[in-house]
């Protein structure tokens, strides 16, 4: 019993310790809250002070925010004057620096100016020296030079050369590096074409006409009765086929002649079977050849026509361009140029333009000229840029 009574005490007394720890830890706080209690008054003054200041200071602002919208606009202003200002002080300067290097250029330009009109006139001389100097020497024409560049770009070297005349056409051939074989029925004609081209060891002359069958016809012989000489060869205009003719010139006489198709010419071996162009200038005459040709394919075939107002084709005339392509495009001929001459209405001297167009078969009237044909389209391209390069183009609408 005594031992539960000192147990009760030793408890009763560490509670009271920890009651007197825990009291001892309380003080402090309560001396804060009595602090607080004394100063809450102050604080209270306080916060109503500020809360009167915070009124001040937004009715201040509320009073100076217009003046300082106003502020921000003048100043804006001013910044857009100062980037115009600065902006045309800049293009002042620049345009000053322009003038000043286009006032360099027109004094090196007056300074040199006769130099340069010199060598232009040099070079007019050159171009004048060259088509007027020798009149037995003239520049082939366009045609005939776009045969000649197409050379580089054909299968087969062979040149078929139909009226083949005095040789103007073979020779440029030739020198381009074709092999030719050339046709002149007409036997003077023909000796001239033998005895200026016989020496070259590509030329094979053959003296007789080119038809659609084989047999033997009348060659009607061209004449200038002019009594001026305006046909200095008139028998460029011998033909197989008669038409109209122009003022001075006439057919006054005919020959007969033997004529051969291209066909029976190949099936004897008289020409070769790959042939890498055909020209063809009958007078009229070419569609025949065309139907005499072999079903052997040639990338180039060139044929004349004649407006239907042409002084060549009022009548009796078979080689309209529109007749032509109807029968090229039968033999799958789809792409064709047309390199076309008409007489210069400003001049009385046979002074004509040149021009070209492509796969429309229309002519303008009083043309003429010759038609490139072509099989495969990279040929009639390579031919076309040539074209477009050298010579103006005709425009239809």
């Amino acid at each position: 019993m005594f031992g539960q009574l000192n147990r009760i005490k030793i408890i009763k007394e560490l509670l009271l310790q920890k009651l007197d720890d825990t009291l001892s830890k309380l003080a402090p706080i309560q001396q804060g809250i009595n602090h607080l209690v004394e100063n809450e008054s102050v604080i209270f003054t306080s916060l109503i002070h500020l809360t009167n200041l915070s009124k001040d200071i937004l009715n201040k602002i509320s009073y100076e925010l217009p003046q300082n919208e106003q502020l921000i606009k003048q100043i804006e202003i001013r910044l857009k004057e100062f980037f115009i200002v600065s902006l045309r002080d800049n293009y002042i300067q620049q345009s000053e620096a322009r003038e000043k290097g286009v006032s360099n250029i027109l004094t090196q330009l007056e300074e040199n100016g006769s130099n340069i009109l010199t060598k232009l006139a040099e070079n007019d001389a050159i171009l004048i020296n060259l088509t007027s100097e020798d009149k037995t020497d003239l520049v082939p024409e366009p045609d005939v030079l776009l045969m000649g560049f197409l050379y580089s770009f054909l299968p087969h070297r062979v040149a078929l050369d139909i009226g083949a005349n005095i040789g103007n056409v073979s020779e440029i051939l030739l020198e381009s590096g074709y092999q030719v074989y050339a046709f002149e029925p007409y036997t003077p004609t023909f000796a001239k074409l033998t005895s200026r081209l016989n020496n070259h060891p590509d030329f094979h002359p053959m003296d007789f006409a080119i038809g659609a069958d084989d047999g033997e016809i009348d060659l009607y012989i061209a004449a200038d009765t002019s009594g001026q000489e305006l046909y200095q060869e008139p028998s460029l205009y011998n033909t197989l086929s008669p038409h109209s003719m122009p003022s001075g010139l006439e057919f006054m006489d005919k020959v007969p002649v033997t004529v051969r198709s291209l066909k029976s010419l190949q099936a004897d071996g008289k020409i070769p079977e790959e042939i890498g162009l055909l020209k063809i200038d009958s007078e009229g005459y070419d569609l025949e050849v065309i139907r005499g040709c072999s079903d052997y394919p040639i990338p180039v075939i060139v044929t004349e026509f004649w407006d239907k107002n042409h002084v060549f084709a009022n009548f009796d005339a078979f080689n309209s361009l529109k007749v032509l392509v109807q029968e090229m495009r039968v033999r799958k001929y789809y792409w064709y140029i047309v390199v076309a001459r008409r007489e210069n209405q400003h001049s009385s001297d046979f002074v004509y333009e040149v021009f070209y167009y492509c796969n429309f078969p229309q002519t303008l009237n009083n043309s003429w000229g010759n038609v490139f044909f072509f099989n495969e389209y990279q040929v009639f391209k390579k031919a076309l840029d040539w074209c477009a390069t050298m010579l103006p183009m005709a425009y239809f609408k």
